[in-house]
């Protein structure tokens, strides 16, 4: 029975339409995926943390051993690759990792000490997250040796907005079941959270038992390992690529954690409130990750890659004017009313957006990091990739909290720089630093070679427009109608 699921398929053997079913099947189980994603590590975690009385600098440790471990990568890719089928490691690995979900929701029952209870927690997560960035490169590169190049940005940007769409309520959900059980002391609702998280994240296991893998082409292991780095070092477009993404996801890792912490203890939101500004940004991903292969089709990956590195960490400024507590709304006809953040109306465009241009970072990742890398020895050279970034990203996270607990001790109150509608708190520095780093990202990535068919940036902001917001409404009205109209171009694209 276990051998109809690991059996290897001929290169060239499958047809169009077999790889598309594959990746159909693969993109079902991402969907599970991400649902363990945002019940697991996103607000939940933070809020987990936050409720067992964790500092900044102790959120900031448990991310930052999430992201170190992606160094783990590196001997991993190169042991895997004296296998001859990816898929079983990847299987066997993620059902475990996933499976280890469940025991953040139990600990704070089994332990009494609150600082033992947290310090179990971030070894579980450490852990888990070891096994999880150990077989990440090897679900990358069975994925890109199935994929087509001519379908990459459609196919990632699809995978995108499906997955974010199709979880988007449970970001709902778990706040909903968070302000079910709001005593400090009582953590039923994280429980709960956390074993609905864990089989979620097992179900996509299971469904990728139905994705098949084809042979490897030609083996790389017959090349020297000193041969093989120098090989992905000398690419020189991947390393610059690799050293703006570093910069970039150090910027990403100051700010994103702590974001949380800023709704819950600045801005004094519920956990429903929380977890509406995360749904808008999902949103934003979902609306603009439809768009990214068309826009990318225009302007260029790298082009547009650049772009947003300077654009999206202006989007934070926003919440130097966001107002704390939470408003009622009324509902017309319904004589009812919904508790919502009272700086809804001023966020919600903003994060929008920032959630669109965060997942069309990402997914412009993904395609460059899969073109720019050789097919022979693509698994070392994601996993130098990722590696690299862990270890920088790492070092964000733990500095955002080192800084948040620096700043909170020693400068709020004896700075007390006052904004329209708060206190400045050492949230906002972040993102003041946040930006300058994200920016160094944008530079670096300029060092990527463009192709001959994408805009340079002095034409992408002349076709821009900015000055006429018709024309720039027009062009994405024209871009969502086009990519219905033209959905098989990229089918027909060649190399």
């Amino acid at each position: 029975m276990f051998k109809f699921f690991f059996t290897l398929v001929e290169p060239g053997s499958l047809s169009r339409q077999q790889i598309i079913r594959a990746l159909i099947i693969s993109v079902t189980g991402s969907c599970f995926a991400m649902v363990w994603v945002y019940l697991a590590q996103g607000m939940p975690l933070t809020m987990l943390m936050e409720r067992l009385g964790a500092t900044k600098t102790q959120i900031g440790l448990m991310v930052s051993l999430q992201q170190i471990v992606l160094i783990l990568q590196l001997p991993v890719s190169i042991l895997v690759e004296r296998f001859k089928s990816k898929k079983p490691i990847w299987i066997i690995g993620a059902f475990i990792h996933r499976a280890i979900w469940i025991l953040p929701g139990w600990i704070p029952f089994l332990v009494g000490d609150t600082q033992t209870a947290i310090y179990m927690i971030i070894a579980g997560v450490a852990i888990s997250t070891t096994l999880a960035q150990m077989i990440s490169p090897i679900w990358l590169s069975w994925m890109a040796d199935l994929l087509p190049k001519d379908l990459s940005v459609r196919f990632w940007s699809l995978r995108n907005a499906t997955i974010t769409i199709a979880s988007l309520g449970m970001v709902f959900v778990a706040g909903y079941i968070l302000d079910l059980y709001p005593d400090k002391d009582d953590f039923n609702g994280f429980l709960i959270v956390y074993s609905i998280a864990s089989l979620a994240g097992i179900m996509d296991v299971l469904i990728h038992l139905f994705v098949p893998e084809p042979k490897r082409i030609q083996p790389v292991t017959q090349f020297s390992l000193k041969k093989r780095f120098s090989a992905i070092f000398k690419n020189v477009d991947f390393m610059w690529l690799t050293a703006a993404l570093c910069a970039w996801y150090f910027a990403a890792a100051l700010v994103g954690v702590f974001g949380p912490l800023f709704f819950r203890e600045d801005l004094e939101l519920t956990y429903t409130g929380v977890s509406m500004y995360t749904i808008i940004a999902s949103l934003g991903a979902f609306i603009l990750s439809l768009m990214m292969s068309k826009l990318t089709k225009k302007y260029g990956a790298r082009t547009l890659c650049v772009l947003l590195l300077f654009i999206t960490p202006l989007l934070a400024y926003v919440f130097f004017f966001a107002k704390p507590g939470m408003m009622e709304i009324s509902i017309p006809y319904f004589n009812k009313s919904v508790s919502v953040p009272a700086s809804l109306p001023l966020v919600i465009i903003p994060q929008f957006i920032a959630g669109g241009f965060y997942s069309c970072i990402a997914i412009i990742q993904l395609h460059l990091a899969g073109i720019l890398s050789k097919p022979r020895g693509r698994i070392l050279a994601l996993a130098i990739h990722w590696s690299l970034i862990g270890l920088i990203a790492s070092a964000g996270s733990f500095a955002g909290g080192k800084i948040g607990d620096t700043f909170d001790k020693y400068f709020k109150d004896a700075i007390s720089i006052e904004l329209p509608h708060m206190q400045m708190v050492s949230y906002h520095i972040l993102i003041i630093i946040s930006t300058a780093i994200a920016w160094g990202a944008g530079l670096l990535m300029l060092k990527v070679r463009r192709n001959d068919d994408e805009l340079t940036m002095a034409e992408v902001f002349r076709s821009m427009k900015i000055a006429l917001p018709l024309r720039a409404i027009t062009f994405v009205y024209q871009t969502m109608i086009s990519m219905k109209i033209n959905k098989n171009d990229t089918d027909n694209d060649t190399e």
